[in-house]
């Protein structure tokens, strides 16, 4: 989203509309092996070897074997409610609405046809032609473009469940004009685009892209960026300002929380106070928005060390920042 944003625009508001009941996919017990078909991200992978091996391992190529996804829809009253972001069948064919259900493939959640797909042609950022497949230049792959397409998913709002790209769009005209979901989330990296798979070595012309390791809160020098702490005296207290650099809300999930612990300390370097403060889902911050909080401030303070701590699942996950901050 400098995220930094963390993230994503949207052009239109979305409801948990019910699937229709030949949209439902079948049960989470699938065979747990990658089908090797064309719509298989194994098959991409032939030829798209390093993106693959990007996408394999986060969370969107898990998007539906999650274990806490699976634990919670099995307590859910309509769980098809939720899978069409899970495992979104072409995400192109309903751009700004909620995509219909896959119901192949299910273990490899958020696939590469999700996204690329269209009318049997494989949509990007370039102009190119391949004997491997049809391919279309799409604007929905610019830096612009791209928030209108994360939002297909990233704007349903259940509770405070990823409602980010509505975040980003209520801010407006007060977004810096080069925030975007992929220019947060997919760093910019120059490359070949694939390789020949037969021998494996890089085709076509090198080319800047998009890393397709979609960075998230998991990524701890990713999940700093979405704080700019400031501190002074005041009043005989110390005010912590803390500004969201995120392109949305945070924590922006309610069982993620971020834990900002703080040790003042005199000009003799020893720690004199221990405070902590807690941004969850009942107090998030919201885009852009800046707020000050007050502690007491202890004898001859100078300086206070600040250490933010991610947790989730009331467990910790990382410290993702730590920082120095002159009191005066």
């Amino acid at each position: 989203m400098n995220t930094h944003p963390w993230l994503i625009a949207a052009t239109v508001v979305f409801g948990l509309v019910p699937n229709r009941p030949e949209d439902s996919p079948p049960a989470p017990q699938v065979d747990p092996q990658v089908q090797d078909s064309p719509e298989s991200a194994k098959s991409c992978g032939k030829c798209h070897t390093v993106i693959y091996e990007e996408w394999k391992d986060r969370k969107h190529s898990k998007a539906w074997d999650d274990e806490l996804y699976q634990e919670k829809i099995a307590t859910k009253r309509r769980p098809e409610q939720c899978h069409a972001c899970h495992i979104p069948e072409r995400v192109l064919a309903r751009t700004g609405r909620k995509p219909r259900t896959r119901k192949e493939n299910l273990h490899e959640g958020v696939t590469c046809v999700s996204c690329h797909e269209k009318d049997g042609a494989m949509h990007g950022p370039f102009d190119i032609e391949t004997r491997a497949h049809e391919t279309e230049k799409d604007p929905l792959f610019t830096p612009s473009g791209s928030n209108g397409l994360c939002a297909s998913c990233h704007a349903t709002k259940i509770d405070v469940v990823l409602p980010v790209a509505r975040d980003f769009e209520d801010a407006g005209a007060n977004v810096p004009a080069d925030w975007s979901c992929i220019g947060c989330h997919m760093p910019s990296v120059t490359r070949h685009m694939s390789v020949n798979m037969l021998n494996g070595e890089p085709t076509g012309e090198v080319r800047e892209g998009r890393s397709h390791a979609v960075l998230g809160p998991d990524d701890p020098e990713f999940c700093a960026t979405a704080f700019l702490l400031s501190a002074k005296k005041a009043d005989g207290r110390l005010v912590l300002s803390i500004e969201n650099k995120a392109g949305h809300g945070v924590p922006g999930l309610r069982i993620r929380a971020f834990h900002f612990l703080l040790r003042q300390q005199n000009a003799s370097g020893e720690q004199i106070s221990d405070d902590q403060l807690v941004i969850d889902a009942e107090n998030g911050l919201k885009i852009l928005e800046t707020r000050a909080f007050e502690f007491e401030l202890a004898d001859g303070a100078t300086k206070v060390d600040i250490v933010v701590q991610h947790h989730f699942q009331d467990a910790l996950v990382a410290d993702i920042h730590k920082q120095t901050l002159e009191l005066n």
